[in-house]
């Protein structure tokens, strides 16, 4: 084994602890976000159960669904909005303008894929709150709630980020 050798495998094995560390740092960046709309996501999951006295189980898919529905919409609807609000670059002439029922079809059309979209998440999510719930619930009682629940909250995001890591590495840019 040469000197350039064990420089290489050096350099390689430093630039793998950079690149671990790099995902760690964007893990725990997600993990605040999550944090953040899993907040609002349990006082929903609150209200449901407390109101409607489903399940856990129940109620954690109707919140998650509730939750990932009006952040998918807004991803959704958000561009069609600007795109019908800046139609002032001229006057189409009446034969290519959109009529009522197409306008109303491609609304249509954006909810439902809205709706699909919203519970294929759901139930991808579902597996990753049975995980954050039981890292929740394994912690020190005697650790501060709000931190047992970000704890929590970033090993789901954990292993969420390696799934998609390992497993969808396309979606990555």
């Amino acid at each position: 084994i040469s000197f350039s050798n064990i420089f290489a495998m050096a350099f390689s094995a430093f630039d793998y602890l950079v690149a671990v560390f790099g995902f760690l740092r964007g893990i725990f960046l997600i993990s605040i976000v999550v944090f953040v709309l899993s907040l609002i996501g349990i006082w929903l999951f609150n209200f449901i159960k407390k109101k409607y006295n489903f399940s856990w189980f129940k109620a954690v898919f109707l919140a998650s669904f509730l939750e990932i529905f009006v952040l998918t919409a807004i991803v959704y609807f958000f561009p069609a909005y600007l795109g019908y609000s800046q139609q002032t670059y001229g006057i189409l002439p009446p034969e290519l303008q959109p009529t009522l029922i197409e306008g109303m079809a491609f609304i249509i059309g954006l909810f439902l894929r809205v709706m699909i979209v919203s519970i294929a998440l759901s139930i991808f999510v579902l597996p990753l709150e049975f995980i954050a719930s039981y890292v929740f619930e394994k912690l020190n009682q005697k650790l501060p709630h709000f931190l047992r629940h970000f704890v929590a909250v970033f090993a789901s995001t954990l292993v969420g980020g390696i799934c998609v890591f390992l497993l969808f590495p396309w979606i990555i840019p």
